[in-house]
């Protein structure tokens, strides 16, 4: 087997190692051209990566610890826990006495470049079956030794440092770095100091079982039962001269003693130790590779890779998504708090679709009703038995007219429970159970019935009600990452509230003696909360906001990005006109035809196509919510990076011609000859 070796290829020293950091820029430059195709090969690589059949579970949550190699008192070295991940990162403060907020991972470009390098160049063993951590350490250094990546003579040295005690932050100790002893640290690779501790008990210091340290640490409420390790271990010595690289992927996570903070399996390794004089950027490596493990899309590909290449296009897929800021206007000391809300990885559909245009305003007489009920006391005449005469005393005429108002009135109950219905039943719900218009339509017009002939109130689906039941049967993770806000799961969808419900509302009408005690204000301040926490994220009452509210601290809506402000006050000046019409009209006698005058409501919309562009009426009055029309946008932005073509032919004023030559640049041209080189170009080039 022919023999590797470490090497700065294409040059030596800060310019050779710069001029590879250039051609490695301009070959992903490349890659994303806009005169190549849209998609990259990295990206067709993951998509064929996570989008194989598999029937395997989801990967499990990944708990990642950083270890550094540090020194006691110049003598003894240990590993020590100087950060850890989950979603967000988490630094042990200079003073080593505890953890900082998680914040988001900021990371340098060069860092994620030599980490690249390292998987590269490095060993590569995937699902390697091992029990304990002598026993990894024993097949990475063989594996290592066998390809010529590390000499025969560094192997009880490099298995002696990777089997030193691992301290963790719930210990305290007196540590330094061993760039800051210096020569002193030499002893641990002397050939006498050598045999002492390989001939001692350095082997044992890791324990196959887990400590009281771990079992202890209260961290493990914040991981899910099913959680493995990645563990991550960096540091510098000074008898390597090359350094000594390995991401190691065990066939099953398998407990490492107290080589993690807590007693949670190990699935993956990543061990970097290199000469000394580099130890911030061995640091910064650590970092990176601990912050695409805490990545979903990078975490799903650590899983599920079969090679060398696929952690690569991984890599790959990642500087994709990298977003640089200019080292001259941002401080990289300063900490970016976590997100309230954090992007999903998986492509998002519309919410919902055939809403009625007007559905918005519906939403909007039916939650100001309830604000304005408590103002309005809906009582009845004592004076009527359980049943009511069909036809009493009312001349014969009076039977024809009440078709009329007995049309408007079904009008507006369809209206009221089918827009409730979509409402309740729109995706981002996340319900199980198939939604019945039709027999829930149903059982109300057989309700409709037995309550007319009882003088009942009708039954229909109350918007504000069925949505403040909905939000109360929410579910939300139990365990959470640091800086991490619960993930919503779904709807605990049962019977037994709905039931209960309806039962406390027949017996009510038994409980009227003990009810007349409970003061009406109590009543009218339930109404009024649910109206008003109904309100909360209307379209129309964040724009009457914007109304008395500075430019420079108006949110980021959807719509202000691509409305003018004046148009966006004009239409919300219509729609407060349309609202105090239909109040007044309410507030009056004429109140019966109230639900024309919701249908007449469509031809206002009509009319506001000669106001306003398509362009203005599909952001103001979409049928889609602004949050959700938000991440769409963002999604739509995100395919144009990964390269939908079709994407790019709708929204783009120059589209994408496929005769367009692409550019191909050959290795070896820029191997010998790298396109920023002071070098002048040759008369055949």
């Amino acid at each position: 087997m022919q023999k590797k070796s470490w090497k700065q290829p294409n040059g030596c020293g800060e310019k050779g190692r710069e001029r590879n950091r250039t051609s490695l820029i301009i070959l992903q430059s490349v890659n994303r051209s806009i005169f190549t195709s849209a998609v990259s090969p990295a990206a067709e690589r993951i998509r064929f990566i996570l989008g194989e059949d598999d029937d395997s579970p989801a990967p499990p949550q990944l708990f990642t610890e950083l270890d550094e190699l540090l020194a006691v008192d110049g003598q003894e070295m240990e590993w020590k826990e100087t950060a850890r991940w989950i979603k967000f990162e988490e630094k042990v403060e200079q003073g080593g006495e505890r953890w900082s907020k998680p914040h988001v991972a900021t990371l340098s470009l060069h860092s994620l470049f030599e980490l690249r390098t390292c998987i590269e160049k490095g060993s590569i063993m995937l699902d390697l079956e091992a029990s304990s951590l002598p026993q990894v350490v024993e097949m990475v250094v063989d594996n290592q030794i066998e390809t010529g990546l590390l000499k025969p003579e560094m192997k009880d040295k490099v298995t002696y440092t990777l089997l030193r005690k691992h301290r963790h932050q719930t210990k305290k100790s007196n540590l330094r770095s061993l760039a800051d002893i210096g020569k002193t640290v030499s002893s641990a690779s002397s050939p006498a100091m050598t045999h002492r501790n390989l001939t001692s008990s350095s082997l044992n210091d890791i324990s196959d079982k887990p400590d009281k340290e771990q079992l202890k640490n209260k961290f493990m409420k914040k991981l899910p039962r099913d959680a493995e390790a990645s563990n991550v271990l960096v540091g510098e010595v000074d008898f390597l001269e090359a350094p000594f690289i390995a991401f190691v992927r065990l066939q099953q996570a398998v407990m490492l003693g107290a080589l993690t903070e807590v007693p949670v399996p190990t699935r993956f390794l990543f061990i970097l130790l290199g000469p000394k004089g580099k130890a911030k950027s061995y640091h910064e490596i650590g970092r990176a590779i601990a912050t695409l493990m805490s990545d979903e899309v990078f975490h799903d590909i650590a899983y599920k890779a079969k090679d060398r290449q696929d952690l690569i296009a991984g890599i790959d897929e990642f500087l994709d998504e990298v977003i640089v800021l200019p080292p001259g206007e941002w401080d990289p000391a300063i900490r970016i708090e976590p997100p309230k809300s954090l992007p999903s990885s998986d492509k998002r559909k519309n919410m919902y679709s055939g809403v009625f245009i007007w559905s918005r305003y519906v939403f909007c007489y039916v939650s100001l009703i309830f604000v304005f009920i408590s103002f309005s006391p809906k009582p009845t005449s004592p004076h009527r038995g359980w049943i009511i005469p069909p036809f009493g005393e009312n001349p014969w005429w009076v039977y024809l007219a009440a078709a009329i108002p007995a049309l408007l009135v079904t009008i507006l109950i369809f209206m009221d429970q089918q827009i409730t219905a979509v409402i309740v039943n729109r995706k981002e719900h996340k319900l199980k159970k198939g939604a019945g218009y039709h027999l829930d339509l149903f059982l109300v017009a057989v309700l409709m019935i037995i309550c007319s002939f009882m003088g009942l109130p009708w039954y229909v689906a109350a918007t504000v009600i069925s949505i403040a039941h909905i939000d109360s049967l929410k579910m939300e993770t139990e365990t959470s990452a640091p800086g991490e806000q619960p993930k919503f799961l779904g709807v605990r969808e049962q019977r037994v509230t709905g039931v209960i419900v309806f039962i406390l509302t027949g017996i009510s009408v038994f409980m009227a003696p003990i009810l007349k005690f409970i003061p009406m204000p109590v009543l009218y301040g339930v109404f009024l909360y649910m109206g008003v926490a109904s309100l909360n994220g209307v379209q129309f009452m964040d724009r009457l906001k914007l109304l008395l509210m500075p430019l420079k601290h108006q949110p980021d809506f959807i719509y202000l990005r691509h409305v003018p402000l004046r148009r966006v006050h004009l239409f919300t000046f219509l729609q407060v006109v349309c609202l105090a019409l239909l109040w007044i009209l309410k507030s009056t006698v004429a109140a019966i035809i109230f639900p024309v005058m919701i249908l007449a409501l469509v031809a206002v919309r009509k009319a506001m196509d000669y106001l306003f562009s398509q362009h203005d009426l599909s952001f103001l009055d979409d049928v889609i919510p602004e949050k959700d029309k938000k991440k769409k946008e963002d999604e739509k932005k995100k395919k144009k990076k990964k390269g939908s073509l079709d994407s790019d032919n709708e929204d783009s004023d120059c589209p994408y011609s496929e005769k367009v030559p692409s550019i191909k640049i050959p290795m070896d041209i820029m191997e010998q000859e790298p396109f920023l080189s002071d070098s002048k170009p040759s008369d055949s080039e």
